[in-house]
């Protein structure tokens, strides 16, 4: 029998020391989506970004879609590594903090937590192309939602 086994009435069980999770990332990310209506898409996106810009926490802009007569915006809000977030370490207290702020201050746009979506749905390859052309504008410093809040005003 391996270290790494134990034996049941025959039958092997692999040990609890194998980590299950071998080779991924072991960070936490909260979804975060504002659905203003399309008349307020811009002003929204650019509150957004202006709560973002005041925090130091990382995040992404997850997805960029739409549901009815609202435009939905999602940005994924990383609480930090899995240890950092059982212990509630500096960077999970700060975006807490930062998820707090944008229910509070956008409660007029519907903010909700919800799940990321799928990196391969139109919602995510959106945001992908948003945040592509931000990186390549030329010595633009803009923050990637307001390049969204550009794009959705313009759409509308």
């Amino acid at each position: 029998m391996s270290p790494t086994s134990s034996s049941t009435r025959g039958a092997t069980m692999p040990s609890a020391g194998i980590d299950d999770y071998a080779g991924l990332t072991r960070h936490v990310d909260i979804g975060v989506a504002i659905a203003p209506a399309r008349e307020a898409a811009a002003a929204g996106a650019k509150a957004l970004a202006a709560i973002l810009d005041s925090h130091d926490t990382p995040t992404r802009l997850a997805a960029i879609g739409s549901a009815g007569s609202r435009m939905v915006l999602t940005v994924a809000v990383t609480l930090g590594d899995v240890d950092d977030v059982k212990v509630a370490g500096p960077q999970s207290r700060a975006a807490l903090a930062l998820i707090r702020d944008i229910v509070d201050t956008l409660a007029a746009y519907d903010p909700a937590l919800v799940l990321l979506p799928d990196p391969e749905s139109a919602e995510a390859q959106a945001a992908a192309r948003v945040q592509g052309s931000v990186r390549q504008s030329d010595g633009v410093r803009a923050s990637t939602v307001d390049s969204a809040a550009m794009l959705l005003a313009a759409a509308v």
